[in-house]
């Protein structure tokens, strides 16, 4: 089902289509894990969810929490977000590389990109190997949970409530006929670059938005303080 948006202004439907969708069931509960298939090496950052980009993997994993128990009969709990490649991996590697360093490459390529929810058991039904070699750095060398990789119950709930009221900001934005184009640099990289639509928008002379990369320190800071930088 589509996420709804209501208000005196009118009602806005976002849906769309999930890649992939992994279930785990444990105590009567099931854990949903979103999988989204990209070609290039897309990394996920928390810092890109403030600005209120790549909430697509989010937006489908809560509304999978809200709508799933109708559906599978029992509560659902959102184990994460996943990116994984749908191409082949090239190593580039001289021709007399180690069988070490070409091992660790390789588990480094292997590894997935994402969020996950900050739970050991859940780790090991994801990844069985010991450290994990699919899932994202989740584990730091201090044997606590990683910022940017995982999130508790009380992270998840607060990063739900984030996510919503970017999507409901989005569409008071658009019932109230705000369409205005803005162009973003990240990390010197144009978000406009590739933009089908940019004979439209004009982008080069738009003046340019700046938003600097944060740490996760610093995005969780900001969930649970309301989001507003």
């Amino acid at each position: 089902p589509p996420y709804e948006f209501r208000s005196e202004e009118g009602n806005v439907s976002v849906q769309g289509k999930i890649d992939r969708v992994d279930g785990w069931e444990n105590d009567g509960r099931l854990y949903l894990r979103i999988v989204d298939y990209k070609t290039g090496g897309t990394a996920f950052r928390l810092s890109d969810v403030i600005y209120g980009r790549n909430m697509q993997m989010l937006i489908y994993l809560f509304a999978l929490q809200k709508h799933g128990p109708k559906y599978f009969g029992r509560e659902i709990v959102p184990a994460g977000i996943l990116y994984a490649s749908s191409g082949n991996e090239y190593l580039d590697v001289p021709p007399d590389v180690s069988d070490e360093v070409l091992e660790k490459k390789q588990r480094s390529s292997r590894r997935h990109s994402g969020l996950i929810i900050a739970d050991r058991t859940v780790f090991r039904a994801m990844d069985p190997n010991d450290p994990p070699v699919y899932l994202p750095e989740v584990i730091r060398r201090d044997g606590s949970p990683d910022p940017g990789s995982t999130y508790t119950v009380q992270q998840e709930v607060l990063l739900k409530s984030f996510v919503e009221r970017r999507i409901e900001d989005s569409c008071r934005g658009i019932l109230s006929g705000n369409i205005r184009s803005m162009r973003r640099v990240v990390q010197g990289k144009d978000a406009c670059q590739w933009c089908e639509f940019r004979s439209i928008c004009s982008p080069d002379r738009q003046p340019v938005a700046a938003q600097p990369l944060l740490s996760d320190k610093e995005c969780w800071k900001l969930i649970e303080g309301g989001g507003e930088l």
